[in-house]
């Protein structure tokens, strides 16, 4: 499994996580919500302008068009993007982004999964996917907007050739359900237990 640092070094600062996206959003008053997330704003709105999307994208590529290149014909990649990562995970797997390896046109990735996947553009980032791929949907999520499935969904059912898709639900999915839900939640942990089985089982049958 490869996990690369297309930050540099810089990731987003915990602190700013824990106010935008809190573990327990039971424990965070309205109060601590709206000055933590005031707070936190410049420094996130900063860390945007050092990681622009054209930059990512470029990292991303390459780094896949390597990782290809250098992997056994007969061996499969899959890849999984939570949040910022989910835009990155399906762009790799755009028919765009197919590349000749010892003659073959080859796709990047084997298989996606994209749960919460922010900053999506559309058409672009979802319409000519060449991969199946399986997306993750939280139903309250404010982050994401639940509109996109349907979208997504539209773009695709205009095609003939799409490769397999999946578009699975989370109640109540709040933004992060995958990877910051709240495990002493009954609802939030079968979120999180179930985003993990939906990889598991996505990866299984394609890898």
């Amino acid at each position: 499994m490869y996990l690369p640092d297309f930050f540099k070094g810089d990731p987003v600062a915990l602190k700013v996580a824990d106010a935008l996206i809190p573990v327990d959003a039971a424990k965070q008053s309205t109060f601590s919500k709206y000055t933590g997330i005031l707070a936190s704003m410049p420094t996130f709105l900063m860390w945007m302008t050092r990681h622009k999307h054209a930059d990512c994208d470029k990292d991303c590529i390459e780094f896949l068009t390597k990782l290809r290149k250098d992997t056994p014909a007969d061996r499969k990649i899959g890849m999984v993007g939570f949040c910022w990562g989910g835009r990155y995970a399906l762009r790799a797997g755009l028919e765009s982004n197919i590349i000749d390896v010892n003659g073959t046109k080859r796709p990047l990735i084997d298989a996606v999964v994209a749960l919460h996947p922010s900053n999506l553009v559309l058409p672009e980032d979802a319409e000519k996917l060449a991969v199946p791929t399986s997306f993750g949907w939280g139903v309250e999520d404010v982050a994401v907007s639940y509109k996109l499935r349907g979208q997504i969904e539209a773009l695709h059912a205009a095609r003939k050739d799409v490769p397999e898709m999946q578009h699975k639900d989370y109640t109540p999915g709040r933004h992060g359900f995958a990877v910051r839900g709240n495990p002493d939640d009954e609802k939030e942990r079968k979120c999180l237990e179930d985003s993990e089985k939906q990889v598991l089982e996505w990866m299984g049958k394609w890898l």
